[in-house]
């Protein structure tokens, strides 16, 4: 009889040990499955993010590193000028690109671009080589640097870009002083606001 006894809590015994195994297995798969599902979330939103950016850039189109050299070395002047028109068209983040291409170019029409570039976004640290443009063998750039150093100092000089060299040069150096009466003036960076404000307003 006490055998008998023994024997059936031996095999309860026994019984409730596969029971917790089984039951700690179940754990174990639910929680494995709960951090593969968690690692494929995981792997899903890098997924998107990555898209995103690439999407981001893509939509972003060329850097203004990259539009600068295409300005100063792409194969066409078509090119050259589609390329420095876009760069114009990043605005005041492009500066640095703007003025070393209008430096560097040796196409009047793609610095008579940057020019303009220059004067929409009021850069007076390049207003100095935007004078000294309106010396250019090129009526057209001379015309266009002409007409942005004016609006820069606030003064209706009459420049024009296809008159006499000596009629010119008289006029080139008012400007000169112009820019030089605003940049020592104590009062030069109210100047320079209410310059860009007042042809804002136009």
């Amino acid at each position: 009889m006490v055998e008998l006894q023994h024997l059936v809590w031996h095999n309860g015994g026994a019984a409730g040990t596969e029971r917790n195994s089984a039951t700690d297995i179940q754990l174990e798969l639910m929680m494995l499955n709960q951090r593969q599902s968690m690692l494929l979330i995981a792997m899903a939103l890098l997924g998107v993010a990555g898209l995103m950016t690439f999407l981001l850039m893509r939509s972003r189109g060329p850097s203004a590193e990259a539009l600068a050299e295409l300005a100063l070395t792409a194969p066409s002047m078509q090119e050259r000028q589609a390329a420095a028109a876009k760069l114009t068209d990043l605005g005041a983040s492009a500066l640095p690109q703007m003025r070393q291409v209008f430096e560097q170019s040796d196409a009047p029409e793609v610095r008579g671009i940057c020019v303009e570039g220059l004067g929409r976004n009021w850069d007076y640290e390049s207003l100095d080589a935007i004078i000294s443009a309106m010396e250019d063998p090129s009526p057209d750039l001379r015309g266009r640097a002409g007409l942005i150093a004016g609006r820069m100092t606030g003064r209706d000089r009459p420049f024009f870009a296809h008159g006499p060299e000596a009629e010119r040069r008289v006029i080139i150096e008012h400007v000169r002083q112009d820019w030089e009466e605003i940049r020592k003036s104590p009062y030069s960076g109210d100047l320079k606001r209410r310059l860009k404000e007042s042809h804002a307003q136009r």
